[in-house]
């Protein structure tokens, strides 16, 4: 793992944000917490985070907007989103603006410490799995401009064998 990974999360789910936060710490990783983006911008312009995780649904201004100012702010910082909803529009307008990409919660651990040893900026390896072609010509589009490799497949069948 890196030296000094500083991570922020923001969630209004003040349980989910704590949880994360004794995890990470006891894998002696730096954390804070702010419980809407307004804390969250407030933190990012004073400081320098590696990783925000960050929901999508909180009061005040959304984690998509708040993702937006804070590319303006720190375009560098990897941004990862969590959500426990099924907010497709938020979703895909987050992919769009060049998130890193989606976990629905509960998030799993695992994860969480895969993307703070391998902290990503570009080049990941993303499988788009759909039947409608041009829903995946437009994901291709838009994620091979933000640097992405992409493997795109229409079921998953097809997903299944080049996994493997």
């Amino acid at each position: 793992m890196k030296d000094k990974i500083d991570i922020l999360i923001v969630d209004d789910d003040v349980d989910m944000a704590e949880t994360l936060s004794d995890i990470l710490t006891a894998l002696e990783i730096q954390v804070e917490i702010a419980h809407d983006g307004l804390q969250a911008l407030e933190k990012i312009k004073i400081k320098k985070f590696d990783i925000v995780l960050m929901d999508i649904k909180m009061p005040k201004m959304n984690g998509v907007e708040c993702f937006k100012k804070i590319k303006k702010i720190r375009p560098k910082t990897t941004v990862m989103m969590m959500t426990a909803y099924a907010a497709q529009d938020l979703i895909a307008e987050a992919l769009r603006e060049g998130v890193y990409g989606i976990w629905y919660k509960p998030v799993e651990i695992k994860k969480v410490v895969e993307l703070v040893e391998n902290t990503p900026k570009k080049g990941a390896l993303l499988l788009i799995i759909d039947d409608d072609l041009s829903t995946c010509e437009t994901l291709v589009d838009i994620l091979q401009k933000k640097g992405y490799r992409l493997i795109q497949v229409s079921s998953g069948e097809e997903a299944k064998k080049k996994i493997k």
